[in-house]
């Protein structure tokens, strides 16, 4: 899982609860939108998760 996986994961729940009739390939954009804003310490956050969880899976 990739660090945007985790963070996708995470927050597409909210995504969906303020834009309720979006479909999912709307979210995911939106989704995506959301990543890109991050900062690189916020983004640096996910890629260490996902670091983690591939030294567990591999």
């Amino acid at each position: 899982m990739n660090a945007f996986m985790i963070f996708s994961k995470r927050h597409r729940a909210m995504v969906h609860e303020r834009h309720p009739n979006q479909d999912n390939r709307t979210v995911s954009k939106i989704l995506g939108e959301w990543w890109y804003a991050l900062g690189p310490d916020e983004k640096q956050r996910y890629h260490d998760l996902a670091a983690k969880v591939q030294k567990i899976y591999i």
